[in-house]
């Protein structure tokens, strides 16, 4: 009798076990060029500032590279900000043609560019009237557009009228995806230290993975805004092949738990 039910027992226990397993969530970060990623959870993936062309300051995909992204699926396109190392025209068209069901969500300045050259229906223009605001749900993913203005480089006693006409004309946007109980926040180039950024309403968005540029923890201040965010994960982007060693000897001294991502189809998994 004893015998019997340490059986059912541990076929109770296995049964438990697989029945955790099968509810296991697991997020892909695939890293295309630069900033740019594709995120893939279950049936579901997200492309972030992926589709754009040659370029002379960073990493960029050749034609063979855009050909294999171009045949891969993507719910949803983001495009954070209209730099040519983020975003061009001519391969988001391309993209966005030949996957008619894929939505882009950009800056007005992306959208007026693509508009009548393909479906408006694919077209979702992003819009803050705050901090935050919600741009829309599609297909098991939720969108959320942030103010993040993009960093800039200024002398010290540039007037303040600069700094706003260069954030009016290039804004940036970061986004906070949710896909399959997985929150993961881009950012784009956003500069950190900007007073528009809400720190307080980012760490209660319980981020899972904040995907940042580079110079973030190099940065006065940027090791304690990765802290203050509340991150469980973050992967760095925006660096270039021969920045690599030296940028991952500093980070395992700084932020021995991140990642770096930087040639492209490179990727990083999770699980929770």
């Amino acid at each position: 009798m004893k015998s019997t039910l340490m059986k059912m027992n541990v076929i109770f226990i296995s049964i438990l076990s697989l029945t955790h397993l099968s509810y296991a969530s697991e997020l892909t970060i695939e890293h295309v060029a630069n900033a740019g990623v594709r995120i893939v959870s279950d049936k579901n993936a997200i492309l972030v500032d992926a589709l754009f062309n040659t370029n002379k300051y960073y990493n960029y995909l050749n034609d063979s590279d855009f050909k294999r992204l171009n045949n891969k699926n993507a719910d949803i396109a983001l495009v954070t900000h209209s730099h040519s190392d983020h975003y061009t025209a001519d391969r988001t068209l391309k993209y966005l043609q030949n996957h008619p069901e894929t939505m882009l969500v950009a800056p007005l300045s992306v959208t007026t560019e693509l508009a009548g050259k393909i479906g408006n229906k694919q077209l979702h223009t992003s819009r803050l009237t705050g901090f935050s605001d919600k741009q829309l749900d599609h297909k098991n993913i939720s969108i959320t557009a942030l103010n993040f203005p993009h960093v800039g480089v200024f002398a010290p006693d540039a007037p303040a009228s600069l700094k706003v006409r260069f954030h009016k004309e290039f804004p940036n946007y970061a986004y906070l995806i949710e896909v399959n109980d997985w929150k993961i926040i881009h950012i784009g180039d956003g500069d950190f230290t900007s007073s528009e950024i809400d720190i307080e309403k980012l760490a209660s968005m319980n981020i899972d993975v904040a995907l940042l540029p580079s110079w973030i923890p190099e940065e006065d201040g940027g090791l304690d805004f990765i802290k203050r965010i509340k991150a469980n994960k973050v992967v760095f982007m925006h660096l270039t092949d021969e920045e690599t060693e030296g940028y991952n000897k500093n980070l395992k001294t700084v932020l021995p738990v991140a990642n770096i991502l930087v040639t492209g189809f490179e990727s990083v998994t999770f699980i929770k």
